[in-house]
């Protein structure tokens, strides 16, 4: 996932490998205290969305792949 830091209406990136080729994810934007601000359907490869417009601030970039396993990014908004 990349940039790390991000503006208003960045292109965010999704490198997504899967452990076979038709696997499908969800990419889940929440904010500083856990709340879901945005989420997309990702597939394998690389994938390319935009947030849309957010406070500045913390945020945590979550790929759940099962029950108990995630994968996290922190993110920040800036202006």
């Amino acid at each position: 996932i990349y940039p790390s830091s991000l503006q208003n209406n960045d292109p965010l990136f999704i490198e997504w490998i899967a452990s076979d080729n038709s696997e499908i994810a969800k990419i889940q934007i929440l904010d500083i205290i856990g709340r879901l601000v945005f989420t997309t359907i990702i597939n394998p490869g690389i994938n390319q969305t935009t947030i849309p417009a957010l406070s500045p601030g913390l945020y945590y970039a979550v790929i759940p792949h099962d029950i108990e396993n995630y994968f996290v990014k922190k993110m920040i908004m800036i202006h």
